[in-house]
């Protein structure tokens, strides 16, 4: 009766444990997704930008602003 007791107490505690664990694995990966993504957005915008100013500067009448053409299509 007091082994199943205390194996009942032991288990409660590593479940305690792993569920903090998986708490902060779950935080970390989204910390990294988050972080990720901002590169990832940084990195497309810059290059739709320097596109655009491509297509400005080599007929400059025939498309629209960088900055209006970056609102429109750049990532959010």
């Amino acid at each position: 009766m007091a082994i199943s007791g205390l194996s009942a107490l032991s288990n409660s505690y590593m479940g305690m444990k792993q569920y903090g664990l998986a708490k902060e694995q779950f935080a970390e990966s989204k910390r990294q997704y988050n972080q990720n993504y901002a590169a990832q957005r940084t990195l497309t915008n810059s290059q739709l930008e320097d596109r655009q100013r491509a297509r400005v500067a080599s007929n400059a009448g025939a498309y629209e602003s960088v900055g209006s053409y970056i609102n429109r299509n750049g990532v959010k």
